[in-house]
C-alpha cells in the first residue's frame, strides 16, 4: 500500500528516506528512469554475424536433445520461469563442458569437479563447436571467492599490496627499519598483533552454543601491535586505512594512480561503500559475486573468456542494476562473452541477444520458446517474458 526508500546510496551514504507515499508515483517513476535507461542500453545483432557457440543434443534434468547457440563476444541473458532450465543449460550443462573442452585441448585430461551440486551429474552434449577460440569459463558465483576471515575486498583486488608498500616508504618506516611485509596481518613475520594473530578479534567456544566473537583485548581490534600502529602517511595509520571505504581511500589516495585503479573496480561495480578490511565472510551473494566481478575488469590478459551469470541483480536496487549493466557490458568491449541468467526486464532488454526458455509442466521437458534480439521478444505470444515486459 506504502512504500518507503532508503538512501541515497549504500553504506555511510545510506540512512535517509528518499521517498515515503503511495506505490503508484514511485512505481511510475522508476518505469521512467527504466525506459530511459533501456533506449540508452539497446543492442540489436539484426545487422551483425557473430560467431557463434553451438551445443547440440543437450541433456540434463528438465533438458532433453535440445540445442542451443549462443553469440560470442556479445552479452546474452538466458530467461524463462523458475524450473524451466536455465540453471540446467548455463551452469550444470555449458560450465562443465566448456571447461574440460578446453582443458582437454591443453592436454588436461582430468575431469573438472562439478561444483554446482556435487549431487547430481553434469549435462551431457553430443557436440559442442565454436569454443576454439574461448580460452577461459568463468563462472561468477561466490563460490570461488574466500570465505575467510582473513580475506578482504584490499586483499583480493590486490590493492593491499600497494598500500602496504607506500607504507614501508614512509620516512618513519625507512627508519625503523619497516618492510611492506610489517603491514600485513596475514604474515607471521610481520608487525600484526601476536594475541589475535591479525584477525583484530578472538573467538570464545561456548560450547553447544555458537561461538561468540569479541574484540581483541591486546589491539582492542585493530589487528596490528601498537609499533606499528606509530607509522602513519598523511597522519593515517595502517588500521585507519582498513576502516575507510573504497570511496573515502580514493579520495585519500588520490596521487597514487596503481591504487586508484584498483580502488576505481570496486566504485565501478557498485561497492565503494565496502570498508577496505572488511572479511570478505560477511559479503552477500549479490556483493561476492560483483567483487569476483571486479578482479576481471581492469584484466589485460588478451584472453577470450567466457564469464556466466546466475541472477547477479538478485535484490539490488535499479540504480545498481545499471551500474551492474555497464560492468557487464565493460567486459563486452574488452572482447569477453557475457552469459546471464536473469530475470530482470532492464538487463533482458539491454541485452544483445535472448534465451528464453519454458517447461512443460505435463511432459516434465524444457523447450525454447524464443531465441534472438531482445526487440523481438515482444511479439512472441508464447512467451510468459513477453506478457511480463508488456506490463512495464
Amino acid at each position: 500500500d506504502s512504500v518507503i526508500e532508503l538512501g541515497p546510496a549504500a553504506g555511510k551514504e545510506g540512512g535517509t528516506i528518499t521517498y515515503q507515499g503511495t506505490v503508484e508515483p514511485y512505481l511510475q517513476q522508476l518505469k521512467k528512469e527504466f525506459q530511459e535507461k533501456v533506449d540508452s542500453n539497446n543492442s540489436d545483432l539484426s545487422n551483425d554475424q557473430p560467431d557463434l557457440l553451438q551445443l547440440t543434443d543437450i541433456h540434463c534434468h528438465n533438458l532433453k536433445g535440445i540445442d542451443v547457440q549462443f553469440p560470442l563476444k556479445r552479452l546474452t541473458v538466458v530467461t524463462g520461469v523458475c524450473g524451466s532450465g536455465k540453471s540446467s543449460l548455463v551452469c550444470d550443462t555449458l560450465y562443465p563442458v566448456l571447461t574440460q573442452k578446453i582443458a582437454d585441448r591443453g592436454d588436461q585430461k582430468e575431469a573438472i569437479p562439478f561444483e554446482n551440486d556435487p549431487f547430481s551429474p553434469a549435462g551431457t552434449v553430443s557436440s559442442i563447436k565454436g569454443a576454439d577460440t574461448i580460452d577461459e569459463c568463468v563462472l561468477m558465483n561466490e563460490t570461488q571467492l574466500t570465505k575467510s576471515s582473513r580475506s578482504t575486498p584490499a586483499t583480493y583486488l590486490k590493492v593491499f599490496d600497494d598500500i602496504r608498500k607506500l607504507f614501508a616508504e614512509t620516512v618513519d618506516a625507512q627508519a625503523r627499519g619497516y618492510t611492506p611485509s610489517r603491514f600485513s596481518f596475514n604474515s607471521s613475520r610481520g608487525g600484526r598483533c601476536s594475541h589475535c594473530e591479525g584477525l583484530g578479534f578472538i573467538e570464545m567456544d561456548m560450547q553447544f552454543l555458537a561461538n561468540l566473537t569479541l574484540p581483541c583485548p591486546e589491539c582492542h581490534g585493530t589487528r596490528f601491535q601498537p609499533e606499528t600502529l606509530k607509522v602513519s602517511y598523511r597522519n593515517r595509520n595502517i588500521h585507519d586505512v582498513l576502516s575507510m571505504t573504497a570511496d573515502e581511500a580514493f579520495a585519500f589516495f588520490r596521487n597514487h594512480q596503481s591504487i586508484l585503479r584498483k580502488l576505481q573496480l570496486l566504485r565501478d561495480v557498485g561497492l565503494g561503500y565496502l570498508t577496505l578490511g572488511q572479511s570478505t565472510a560477511t559479503l552477500s551473494r549479490g556483493e561476492s559475486q560483483r567483487l569476483k566481478l571486479a578482479s576481471y575488469l581492469n584484466a589485460t590478459s588478451g584472453l577470450h573468456q567466457l564469464f556466466l551469470f546466475d541472477e547477479p541483480a538478485s535484490g539490488l536496487h535499479p540504480r545498481d542494476i545499471e551500474t551492474l549493466l555497464q560492468s557487464l557490458k565493460r567486459l563486452v568491449e574488452q572482447g569477453h562473452t557475457v552469459i546471464v541468467i536473469e530475470h530482470d526486464a532492464r538487463i533482458i532488454q539491454s541485452a544483445d541477444w535472448v534465451i528464453d526458455l519454458r517447461i512443460d509442466s505435463e511432459r516434465g521437458e524444457s523447450s525454447f520458446v524464443y531465441s534472438g534480439s531482445p526487440s523481438g521478444l515482444r511479439d512472441c505470444t508464447k512467451s510468459l517474458t513477453s506478457r511480463y515486459l508488456d506490463h512495464l
